[in-house]
């Protein structure tokens, strides 16, 4: 049984027949791949949960699995800016990941900038992520943002396709990005691993660019590794004059229900918040995202500190595979209270500082 005849058998309709039968009547008929989002979208969030739990996500499955991406900073604007040799900063983040992942399956460990020299010809950044590479070819160097791509195309003078070559020839692989259509296309043709944020701005825009997408990547235009609703500021500081807490957890849910595997879902714990990020893996969410290894790069990059989260999940009763960051927990020991879903669901009480309570 496919997800749209599931939804028919919870909406009371027994047959997909019987749903045709009635749909002929109508004026305008849309393809039913076009449909389904958007009939999903105005869909009560206990029935997307109950969807999610026909196809095996969030509390009814053995195991929830999650996974947490460290990051360290790269402070390499002083060797951009010719201030220091870029070995000597090579050699002090050296320092800083001695201690990490010491075992063959050491956990990734994502790379970010603190400058992308936007002002600073291509060649010289270029050079200089090779020459990461070299020092640390198990690190992931996190892409410049949508906004610095273009801002270090048209100061170098060059296309944003040719941008993009010039980076994966320098050994990058995986670019986080917020959507654009034309950036999107750019980067599936270069094979980039790419982990897009949809924006949650409101339920019609939400629904509209998630319709686009979809038909896109089931015509093989995208190559998604992560889906994610994405706004603009944490979650913590928006205006809360609607139910966006359960507009974001309805977004998640529907993601996990209609980006079939491997695509994953993310809900960004250092931009949702431990107690939101909590409240989402029961409604599909299976990757949190960036947090801080180091001090350096919780200070630049306003992320949650590795050590936090991990105290708060093994406070909470989740065992840590340490070798790979993946964190699981038997189906029955994870469920929130009803208590907390409810304040995340209206947006209440979602500072970073949260006190882990079960």
């Amino acid at each position: 049984m496919d997800l749209f005849e599931r939804y028919l058998k919870c909406t009371g309709f027994e047959s997909l027949r019987e749903w045709k039968s009635l749909a002929t009547k109508q004026p305008a008929l849309e393809d039913l791949s076009n449909l389904v989002p958007k009939l999903l979208t105005t869909a009560p969030l206990p029935l997307l949960l109950k969807l999610l739990e026909f196809n095996g996500y969030g509390l009814n499955c053995d195991k929830i699995q999650f996974k947490l991406r460290p990051v360290i900073l790269l402070p390499v604007s002083r060797a951009l800016d010719s201030q220091v040799a870029l070995a000597q900063i090579l050699a002090e983040v050296r320092e800083r990941v001695a201690g990490f992942g010491q075992s063959p399956n050491r956990p990734e460990l994502y790379g970010a900038l603190d400058y992308w020299g936007l002002e600073i010809k291509l060649e010289l950044i270029i050079e200089t992520l090779r020459q990461i590479q070299v020092a640390f070819p198990q690190l992931n160097i996190i892409a410049p943002s949508s906004n610095e791509m273009k801002q270090i195309a048209d100061y170098n003078q060059i296309t944003i396709s040719d941008l993009l070559s010039c980076l994966k020839q320098a050994g990058l692989s995986e670019l986080d990005m917020s959507y654009d259509a034309n950036l999107l296309q750019i980067a599936s043709d270069r094979n980039f691993k790419i982990r897009l944020g949809l924006p949650l701005t409101n339920p019609s825009d939400f629904t509209q660019v998630l319709v686009d997408v979809l038909a896109a990547t089931r015509q093989g235009k995208y190559q998604l590794a992560a889906v994610y609703p994405f706004t603009e500021r944490p979650l913590d500081t928006l205006d809360h004059d609607g139910p966006f807490g359960c507009m974001t957890l309805r977004a998640v849910a529907l993601l996990r229900l209609l980006f079939p595997a491997p695509t994953t879902v993310r809900a960004p714990i250092s931009h949702f918040g431990i107690k939101a990020a909590n409240v989402a893996l029961a409604h599909g969410a299976e990757d949190l995202g960036y947090v801080g290894y180091d001090r350096e790069s919780v200070e630049r990059f306003g992320l949650l500190p590795l050590s936090e989260v991990l105290s708060a999940f093994s406070y909470s009763g989740f065992s840590l595979l340490p070798t790979d960051f993946v964190i699981e927990s038997i189906a029955a020991d994870f469920q929130p209270s009803d208590q907390l879903t409810k304040e995340v669901a209206e947006g209440k009480n979602l500072q970073f500082n949260y006190q882990w309570q079960c």
